[in-house]
């Protein structure tokens, strides 16, 4: 209390306070609750999940790697984290290695964990109305340390003026909270990160049918060898000079079928 009361009689400020705290006692970190939140169960065929799921898994495999890793970041003093932690969630749940270190992390600390764990995106969720200054700062870090190829997303209350000029400074997407898919919102990153990346959307990459072998001939694609076969079982038809005279004798002597009305 003696040296609380003399740093508050020089002038220190409460920050600089803390901080000399933490420096010797550390800084605690409560649990979050993406680490206590249920793993989600086995999506059914044909849901936006199981979509998205498959994405996931195509995605990593073109990347050459076993899982994709995506940060999730709350800069700043917002200790709202109820988005940011459905966020992780559901991306864990469609299959990505999610890092998450809670709330009030500085730029600098969201950088450095991104180089680290060698994400494939970094996720920003902003709800304090800071996002014109810490997202930028994100992006120069990360320009800086050479990982341009990190796709940043924000998400938070950000007026569309505001996402404007985010997207004009290199943001990949924002979110607001208008957009409540959240499954969606994953989807979305995905294509981010297939983008970043130089390979072509997921979708087409899942509804692209698969080539056709042709057993018999490997080297004549399969569409055209069967059009080849079909052409060999079909008979020429024969022309109306080449028919027989008595033919068009057995025409010319039908009469032709009375008109209604016409009197018999």
């Amino acid at each position: 209390m003696e040296a609380t009361l003399e740093c508050a009689r020089s002038g220190v400020t409460t920050g600089e306070w803390a901080g000399a705290l933490r420096e010797v006692f550390g800084e605690f970190r409560a649990p979050t609750g993406v680490s206590s939140a249920p793993v989600a169960v086995a999506a059914e065929e044909g849901t936006a999940l199981a979509r998205v799921r498959k994405a996931v898994e195509l995605t990593a495999q073109d990347l050459g790697v076993g899982k994709l890793r995506f940060l999730v970041g709350k800069p700043g003093l917002d200790g709202h984290s109820n988005g940011a932690e459905q966020i992780a969630v559901r991306a864990r749940d469609a299959g990505f290695e999610v890092v998450y270190q809670g709330i009030r992390l500085t730029p600098e600390q969201i950088v450095d964990a991104a180089l680290a764990e060698d994400v494939h995106a970094v996720g920003l969720s902003i709800l304090s109305g800071s996002h014109a200054q810490l997202v930028p700062d994100v992006l120069q870090r990360l320009h800086v340390a050479g990982a341009t190829d990190i796709p940043v997303i924000a998400g938070g209350i950000i007026p569309n003026g505001d996402a404007e000029q985010l997207r004009a400074a290199g943001v990949a997407a924002v979110f607001t909270p208008k957009d409540f898919d959240i499954t969606g919102i994953i989807g979305r990153i995905v294509d981010e990160i297939r983008t970043a990346n130089k390979l072509d959307p997921w979708r087409s990459r899942m509804t692209s049918p698969a080539p056709q072998v042709n057993r018999l001939r490997p080297g004549v694609p399969a569409w055209r060898y069967r059009a080849r076969t079909r052409a060999s079982w079909r008979r020429p038809r024969a022309s109306r000079r080449t028919r027989s005279s008595s033919t068009w004798r057995t025409r010319a002597r039908r009469s032709p079928s009375p008109r209604r009305g016409t009197p018999s």
